[in-house]
C-alpha cells in the first residue's frame, strides 16, 4: 500500500479505512442513479458528500460494485405486480399516489418478512449468530 500521497491503494471499497458506505448501500446508491433520482438526494439519503455519489455515479470510486438489473414497472392505482418462486407467490398493489409518495399493499405468506428498507437493514445489524457474533 503506498501514502495517501501515492493514493494507490490495495484495500477498497468498505475494507479502505475511510469508508463511510458498505457494498449495501453503494449497489443502492447505483440503483437510485439508474432511475435518474438527484445526487443531492442521494448523498442526503445516505449522508455523504454530493461528489461521493458524483464519483460512484462516473466510477472514480466504488467501480468494482455492481448494481443489481432493477425492472422498474409502471402501475395505476389498484393494479398490481405478483412476484413468484415455485409456490412462494407475493403480490404487490399500487393503492394510490399523492405528492410523490406511493401507498403500495403486500400480499406475502406468514413466514415471509416484509419490511421497509431502513428497517430491514437495522434488523440486519442486530442479526447474531449463537456465539454471539454478527452475521
Amino acid at each position: 500500500m503506498k501514502s495517501l500521497k501515492g493514493r494507490n491503494f490495495s484495500v477498497v471499497g468498505e475494507r479502505h479505512p475511510a469508508a463511510k458506505l458498505c457494498k449495501k448501500d453503494v449497489v443502492g446508491i447505483k440503483n437510485m442513479i439508474a432511475l435518474d433520482i438527484r445526487g443531492d438526494l442521494i448523498a442526503k439519503h445516505y449522508k455523504v458528500n454530493r461528489t461521493t455519489i458524483s464519483n460512484i455515479k462516473t466510477g472514480k470510486t466504488w467501480s468494482h460494485v455492481k448494481e443489481n438489473k432493477m425492472l422498474v414497472l409502471t402501475r395505476k392505482n389498484r393494479e398490481s405486480i405478483i412476484i413468484s418462486k415455485g409456490d412462494l407467490l407475493i403480490k404487490i398493489t399500487a393503492i394510490e399516489s399523492y405528492n410523490g409518495r406511493v401507498k403500495i399493499g403486500i400480499e406475502a405468506p406468514k413466514d415471509v418478512d416484509v419490511d421497509r428498507e431502513e428497517i430491514y437493514i437495522e434488523k440486519q445489524k442486530g442479526v447474531k449468530d449463537a456465539s454471539g457474533n454478527k452475521v
